[in-house]
């Protein structure tokens, strides 16, 4: 014989406030706390493989570091050789302009006029020479001035040379964009 004794009528107790929550507690929120425990579980297995994630790219980062360090001494020497072959193709550009200049002034420069010194710089010209004459000299002027590859052409210096034989000069233009 089996004997059940029951100290809280069930039907009483279910329909109280707090045996409905306690009906409620034993259901349904043990599945809350079950399902709580799994996400408390899985966040901390889950903080293994994120400590691990986080040592594998430290490890990257500074084999990277690595690289990016050996490879530094390369890179400069590039830098370096770009600056270098910019200039040379600055030196080679001038030249050309240099060429075409010195074609013009072959056909401008009469032959009693002699040029000492040719400064071409930015666009600017410098001419130092001697005429025999100043009737030569005039052409000279007349020819730059009438060219349409020099602008602003202007007479610095005038003097005797030794002697009084020679007329000393010393004379700018610019150079037009046409060249």
């Amino acid at each position: 014989m089996k004997l059940n004794i029951n100290l809280i009528p069930r039907l009483e107790f279910e329909k109280r406030p707090l045996g409905k929550f306690l009906q409620w507690a034993l259901t349904y929120g043990r599945y809350i706390i079950i399902g709580t425990e799994i996400i408390v579980l899985m966040a901390f297995f889950s903080r293994f493989k994120f400590d691990r994630d986080l040592t594998d790219l430290h490890e990257l980062v500074g084999q990277k570091e690595a690289i990016v360090a050996a490879a530094q001494g390369l890179e400069e020497d590039v830098r370096s050789l770009e600056l270098r072959l910019k200039e040379v193709k600055s030196l080679g550009e001038k030249s050309a302009s240099s060429t075409q200049i010195l074609k013009i002034l072959e056909g401008i420069v009469p032959p009693d006029v002699v040029l000492k010194e040719i400064n071409l710089d930015q666009g600017k010209l410098t001419l130092l020479g001697s005429a025999i004459s100043n009737f030569g000299l005039n052409y000279f002027l007349t020819n730059l001035t009438s060219s349409n590859k020099f602008s602003r052409v202007t007479l610095e210096e005038v003097s005797r040379g030794a002697g009084g034989q020679l007329t000393n000069f010393k004379l700018n233009c610019f150079l037009k964009r046409t060249l």
